[in-house]
């Protein structure tokens, strides 16, 4: 085609070969769409073994060993003689919470754990137990129960409950990371 020549139409798009333009966006939309359902499809699937991998259930489970690991990684400082008879852990996302109960050898041993531990002065229940009655592997609820918190640590939280009346060798520990 030089200057001054008309320009089939017909004839420059058989020249191009280009399909027409409808059928350009519908195959670019079909693209589209199977793309967006895989990556849908792989994010559902891949959840699970994420899920799994990372621990990011949120189910509880009985374990000694890491509920006691949790706890002193809070700031728990138990020694011999200390021993931990019950331990529950309930994983999170990037949080968790340990229950524990430990036996300590007598009653003064119970003292130093807690002050090794950083907890403050312990205090009577005044009705916490009666608001929050324990479940399971928890203190009986009494006149003579007392509680001890670790103060503010940032995101860790350190409780103890106890007895020092009816069994002063025992004490429930909660360690909680946010």
């Amino acid at each position: 085609m030089t200057g001054g020549e008309e320009c089939d139409d017909a004839e420059y798009d058989e020249e191009r070969r280009l399909p027409p333009r409808t059928e350009w966006w519908l195959h670019a939309g079909l693209i589209v769409v199977m793309t967006v359902v895989f990556a849908a499809g792989l994010v559902w699937l891949g959840r699970f073994a994420l899920v799994s991998s990372m621990s990011w259930s949120m189910e509880t489970y009985e374990s000694t060993s890491d509920a006691q690991s949790r706890a002193e990684s809070l700031g728990l400082v138990l020694v011999d003689g200390d021993r931990v008879v019950y331990g529950r852990v309930t994983p999170g996302f990037g949080d968790y919470s340990a229950y524990l109960v430990v036996e300590t050898p007598s009653p003064e041993r119970l003292t130093e754990l807690l002050q090794r531990s950083g907890f403050d002065d312990p205090v009577p229940d005044d009705g916490r137990c009666r608001d929050h009655p324990p479940v399971d592997h928890g203190p009986e609820c009494t006149g003579s129960l007392t509680w001890a918190y670790r103060g503010d640590t940032g995101s860790s939280h350190l409780s103890a409950t106890w007895d020092p009346l009816r069994n002063p060798r025992t004490v429930y520990i909660s360690a909680i990371q946010t």
